[in-house]
C-alpha cells in the first residue's frame, strides 16, 4: 500500500549550539518549539545547548531535507549526534537553500 502525503507547511533544520559556539546537534522538524522542549526533556546533555539556530524550508519533498540535514551533520559534525563520527568529515561545506536563523537563547 502506497501513501501519497502532501505536507506544505515549513520544515526545519536546526543546529543546537553551546556557548562557545560549538554544534551540539542538528536535526530537522516540522514543529520546533515541541521538538526543543522534547530535547530539552530528554536529553542529559541539553544543559551545554545556549543557542538554537534554525533553517525554515519551504518543500513537499521530505527527502530533499533529510538529504539537507544529513549533508549538515556530515561537514559540521556535531557533538551529540551519533552517525556523525561515522562519516569522514566533508571537505567542502554544503551549499544551503537559506541560512541558519536564531530562534531562541537558551538557559539551562
Amino acid at each position: 500500500m502506497s501513501y501519497n502525503i502532501s505536507y506544505r507547511g515549513p520544515y526545519y533544520v536546526y543546529a543546537l549550539m553551546s556557548d562557545t559556539n560549538e554544534y551540539l546537534y542538528i536535526g530537522r522538524t516540522r514543529d520546533i518549539h515541541q521538538r526543543i522542549a522534547q530535547h530539552k526533556g530528554t536529553k542529559h546533555w541539553f544543559p551545554e545547548v545556549k543557542e538554537v539556530w534554525c533553517q525554515e524550508i519551504f518543500t513537499e519533498e521530505y527527502l530533499d531535507v533529510n538529504e539537507h540535514e544529513r549533508t549538515l551533520i556530515e561537514y559540521f559534525k556535531p557533538k551529540y549526534n551519533k552517525t556523525a563520527h561515522k562519516q569522514p568529515k566533508l571537505e567542502t561545506p554544503p551549499i544551503y537553500e537559506c541560512e541558519f536563523v536564531y530562534v531562541q537563547e537558551c538557559v539551562a
